[in-house]
C-alpha cells in the first residue's frame, strides 16, 4: 500500500446515501484540481444517485458547452492507477463498476491501456490510425455529400463516371441517401445493445449487410453510399472510450447538413468551428488541448 494514497469519503443522494470517494496521492496529485473537486462535491444535492454518470454530469463546468466528455471514465484498474500515479484524481462511486478521472484531456481518449503493454512504435502507429479513424467517423459523409453537390471537378474523370452511373436511377439527392443509411445503422446500433450479447453483434453485422444490399437493389441507394456509412461507421468503433465516439455523431449530421447547403465551405468552417470549440474548453483549469507530456511536466 502506498501511504501517499488518500480516500475522501463524501455521501450523497437524499433518498440512498451513496459513499462517493476521492483518490488520489498526495504529493503529486493536481492541487487546484483535487480543490475544485472538492467543492463541487460539496456544493451537489441530489435525490438519488446509483451511477457515477450522474455525477459526472454534476461535476462538468456548467459555463462552458461541452460536445466532449469532461472526465474519463474507465472500469479497468490499470488504467486508473497509472492516471493517478500522473497526478490526476479518481472519482468512485460505490456500487458503480465505473470510475471518473479528472483532468481528462483530448489525447486520453485516443490511448488505450493495451499501448503501454506492446511495442511502442506499435502504440503510436495505433493511436495515428484511431485518430484517422476519428477524422473519417467525423467528416468522410459530409466530405461525400459536398464533393457529389457542389464540387464533382475534384473527383478523377473515371472515379467520377462509375459513381454517376452506380446513382443512375437513385430518385434522391446524395443528402438523402447519407441520412437514409446513417439513421439506419443508428437504429440497428441501438436493437444490438438492446438484445443479448450473444446474439446483438450477430444481428447488428447480419441487418447491416442485408439492408446494405437491399437498398442499393431496390435503388434507394447507390454502392457508394454504403461504402461511405459503411466506412464511417466502422471509425466510429475505434475509440477506445464510448462515450467519446457517441458524442462526436451528433456534430456530424451538422457537418452533413452544412456540407449539403455550402459545400465544402459548409465543412471547413465546421471543423473551423470544432477546433475553436477544442481550444476554448478548460476543464479544472486544465486546457482539453494539452498533450500528456505537458501534464507530466505539470505533476512534477
Amino acid at each position: 500500500m502506498n501511504e501517499r494514497l488518500h480516500f475522501e469519503r463524501y455521501e450523497k443522494g437524499n433518498g440512498t446515501r451513496t459513499a462517493i470517494y476521492l483518490c488520489y496521492l498526495e504529493g503529486t496529485v493536481y492541487t487546484d484540481v483535487l480543490e475544485q473537486l472538492r467543492n463541487q462535491l460539496q456544493a451537489i444535492e441530489l435525490e438519488s444517485l446509483f451511477d457515477s454518470s450522474a455525477i459526472e454530469k454534476k461535476l462538468q463546468p456548467r459555463d462552458q458547452f461541452l460536445m466532449f466528455p469532461a472526465m474519463l471514465s474507465s472500469e479497468k484498474p490499470d488504467t486508473v492507477c497509472s492516471n493517478l500515479l500522473a497526478g490526476r484524481v479518481a472519482v468512485i462511486v460505490d456500487g458503480s463498476p465505473f470510475i471518473l478521472v479528472a483532468p481528462a484531456i483530448f489525447a486520453d481518449f485516443f490511448e488505450s491501456p493495451e499501448d503501454k503493454y506492446q511495442w511502442a512504435v506499435f502504440g503510436v502507429f495505433s493511436r495515428f490510425i484511431r485518430y484517422i479513424a476519428f477524422l473519417f467517423s467525423l467528416c468522410v459523409p459530409s466530405l461525400y455529400v459536398a464533393v457529389i453537390s457542389y464540387h464533382q471537378e475534384l473527383i478523377p474523370t473515371i472515379l467520377l463516371t462509375s459513381i454517376a452511373g452506380q446513382r443512375e436511377g437513385i430518385p434522391f439527392p446524395s443528402v438523402i441517401e447519407i441520412l437514409i443509411m446513417e439513421i439506419t445503422f443508428e437504429i440497428l446500433r441501438e436493437a444490438s445493445t438492446r438484445m443479448p450479447r450473444i446474439v446483438g453483434q450477430s444481428i447488428a453485422i447480419a441487418g447491416a449487410l442485408v439492408l446494405g444490399e437491399a437498398s442499393v437493389q431496390a435503388g434507394i441507394v447507390s454502392n457508394i453510399t454504403v461504402i461511405v456509412v459503411a466506412l464511417t461507421v466502422i471509425s466510429s468503433y475505434v475509440a477506445p472510450f464510448y462515450t467519446f465516439g457517441a458524442n462526436i455523431r451528433l456534430f456530424r449530421y451538422a457537418l452533413i447538413a452544412a456540407g449539403s447547403i455550402f459545400g465544402l465551405y459548409g465543412v471547413i468552417l465546421g471543423c473551423a468551428f470544432l477546433m475553436i470549440h477544442l481550444s476554448r474548453i478548460q476543464l479544472f483549469g486544465v486546457p482539453y488541448l494539452s498533450s500528456p507530456a505537458a501534464l507530466r511536466r505539470r505533476s512534477l
